[in-house]
């Protein structure tokens, strides 16, 4: 079974406020409790986390029925890169573009139905300003994506290091939280 955690989290404390997804749930955390996200919203975080290229790489690389396919040179934000085709046993596909030099994905680009407008809807994200984030490993400072040519969303970040040791009970409602309808 997949497993999957994110936390993002708002303001200088963690406890400003955070949106905490886990395998199954999603919640909206402030201090006046834990909302249920809908369940597309958790639905769509599933999608997005599986065609991730950083996902596929960290958790999904061994996975039966991944199959990574070259599909050739190009130039993207003006960058040499490579495209690549990535296929799971589930018939997802995403298209990344690696830059040439450096191996650094510069973006991904697939396709998810969306069933409220009944039309298939392009997802692309672009990852930049790239910086050591400790251990030799380069991580993207800026991460923005856009659905069907229009922004969605971006986010800088000011600092990432890699392999802390997290508690588990940040991925977790806190103990006693009040549950608040969705």
């Amino acid at each position: 079974m997949r497993r999957f955690f994110k936390r993002q989290g708002f303001g200088k404390k963690q406890e400003d406020g955070a949106v905490l997804f886990t395998t199954n749930e999603g919640f909206d955390v402030t201090y006046r409790g834990a909302k249920p996200l809908a369940d597309d919203k958790v639905q769509q975080f599933r999608e997005t986390t599986l065609h991730d290229i950083f996902y596929i790489l960290r958790e999904r690389l061994q996975e039966p029925g991944i199959e990574f396919e070259g599909v050739g040179a190009d130039i993207v934000e003006n960058q040499p890169v490579e495209a690549i085709d990535i296929y799971d046993a589930e018939n997802r596909n995403v298209r990344v573009w690696v830059n040439a030099d450096t191996f650094v994905p510069v973006k991904q680009r697939y396709y998810r139905y969306d069933p409220v407008i009944g039309e298939r809807r392009e997802e692309v994200t672009h990852y930049t300003t790239y910086r050591m984030a400790g251990n030799g490993i380069m991580w993207p400072h800026t991460i923005s994506r856009e659905r069907d040519t229009e922004k969605t969303s971006e986010m800088r970040s000011e600092r990432v290091t890699v392999n802390d040791a997290l508690p588990d009970s940040l991925f977790e409602l806190p103990n006693g939280i009040k549950i608040l309808k969705k």
